[in-house]
């Protein structure tokens, strides 16, 4: 019984697992980088996408940044694989989340435009608590083809909300 018990809690939490992908302090700057992936391993995976919407992938990442002079920067990171080739900018592409109190976070995007099916987006945000004390529910992607809405799989919605406590966890060492 010992033992199956053990196997269970493996499991639930290699499940639930959250990646902290960089935890490092750059030489030249002497910023520190946190990146943390609502994943399994140090690698994507297809199982990773979190995304319950059908033709369209989303992988997760946050990552904070602590300079020097002490100015941090908190960034959502989302790799997209959307059904067609379409274009994020900086100019007009924003992201909004859905949480599961029905509050509503919005963000522009960051860097220069870039068109294709597969893409990576960056987008600034300046409080952590909403994610902390609620699951993200969806999510809306704007780009040059209109936008898209990503419902978050049941499932990856605690690895997603698991990924900000350790990363807060790790800013507040």
């Amino acid at each position: 019984m010992k033992k199956i018990l053990l196997l269970l809690l493996l499991f639930i939490n290699y499940s639930f697992s959250q990646i902290i992908i960089a935890d490092e302090i750059d030489d030249f700057t002497k910023s520190h980088n946190i990146t943390v992936g609502a994943f399994e391993k140090q690698t994507l995976s297809l199982k990773d996408n979190v995304s319950n919407t059908k033709d369209l992938s989303l992988y997760f990442y946050i990552s904070y940044t602590k300079e020097k002079d002490n100015k941090e920067t908190q960034a959502l990171l989302f790799s997209f694989w959307f059904p067609k080739s379409v274009c994020l900018s900086q100019n007009t592409s924003k992201i909004m989340v859905m949480l599961s109190n029905n509050e509503i976070l919005e963000y522009k995007s960051l860097g220069k435009t870039d068109c294709d099916k597969s893409l990576t987006a960056a987008y600034l945000f300046d409080d952590i608590k909403p994610y902390l004390e609620n699951t993200i529910k969806k999510v809306r992607v704007y780009t040059s083809e209109g936008y898209f809405d990503i419902e978050i799989k049941e499932e990856k919605k605690e690895i997603i909300q698991n990924s900000f406590i350790l990363i807060n966890s790790k800013i507040n060492q």
